[in-house]
């Protein structure tokens, strides 16, 4: 609250000394100090709404740069020829090579995705109870 009452106290005073930079050249106050202050708003609009397209803007850049950063991920792979370890890089857009260190040979890396059952914790006693006596013990 104290923020809007200082920014009103600015732009008032700004108001008031152009309305009294008008009253003292031409006599008339009321017309430059209400348009002054209309103008103010509309500027302080017209800049908060710049500000926050460019923000948007900057936001949106940085998500994209980081989903590129995140799509690029490496693994340690093991070579299907000679066994040897390495890192690989992986990029979930495109397919997936390496050149084996020790053999030279030619390796390709394939990304299984997968989905699972959820399972629920059961929160009674006579449930949880139930549970600790079966068989799989």
């Amino acid at each position: 609250m104290s923020s809007i009452l200082k920014s009103l106290g600015i732009t008032f005073t700004i108001s008031i000394s152009i309305g009294a930079l008008f009253y003292f050249s031409t006599g008339n106050f009321i017309g430059p100090f209400v348009i002054s202050s209309v103008v103010q708003f509309i500027l302080f609009f017209v800049w908060n709404s710049a500000m926050e397209i460019w923000r948007d803007h900057l936001r949106r850049q940085t998500d994209n740069e980081m989903y590129k950063q995140l799509s690029k991920m490496g693994l340690d792979v093991e070579c299907n020829y000679c066994g040897e370890l390495a890192f690989a890089p992986v990029d979930l857009s495109t397919e997936n090579r390496y050149k084996c260190t020790k053999c030279n040979k030619d390796n390709r890396i394939l990304i299984e995705v997968r989905t699972v059952q959820t399972t629920e914790i059961p929160e009674s006693l006579d449930a949880q109870q139930a549970l600790k006596n079966t068989a799989n013990e």
